[in-house]
């Protein structure tokens, strides 16, 4: 998920790595965070895969008021990205998370691409809303018909 996230960001501009955490952090948002050490272990993984490149400061759109190596997006990464965002079986625990990622940068995908992607999600929204439907139900059998059972040997007691 982190991997598309920074490259995601990446296909926008260059950008320095500290405000990568911290729009990173601001899409994902309150409950979870991405620490600068687990972004530093990224970049060099993605560097090292030839999927981002050091870039010169000069070339981030917003000015950096530290120190800070910037990267940029490589051919590399931009194939990568284009993986990531079309893959719909990786991380199914996530999903909703990993779509509102991708949500945010479908601009970079053809028209058929998107429209693939937003259909693919809402079958995936029905189906668990299908699942929890069907838990309900079940639930308010079980529920319903250990009432109907326990007023019957009520009854019965009674009688």
């Amino acid at each position: 998920m982190y991997e598309l996230l920074v490259l995601a960001l990446l296909m926008h501009w260059p950008l320095h790595a500290y405000r990568i955490v911290k729009i990173a952090n601001e899409i994902i948002g309150p409950e979870e965070q991405i620490s600068t050490g687990t972004l530093s272990s990224l970049l060099a993984k993605l560097e090292r895969a030839g999927l981002i490149s050091p870039a010169d400061p000069g070339t981030a759109p917003f000015p950096g008021d530290r120190p800070s190596r910037v990267f940029a997006i490589t051919t590399a990464g931009r194939e990568r990205f284009l993986e990531l965002m079309l893959d719909t079986s990786s991380h199914p625990g996530t999903y909703r998370r990993l779509f509102h990622i991708k949500a945010l940068h479908l601009e970079f995908l053809a028209l058929e691409s998107q429209l693939f992607l937003v259909e693919h999600y809402l079958a995936h929204c029905r189906q668990v809303l299908r699942s929890k439907q069907t838990d309900a139900q079940d639930e308010r059998s079980f529920t319903g018909g250990s009432i109907c059972a326990h007023a019957a040997q009520d009854r019965a007691m009674a009688a």
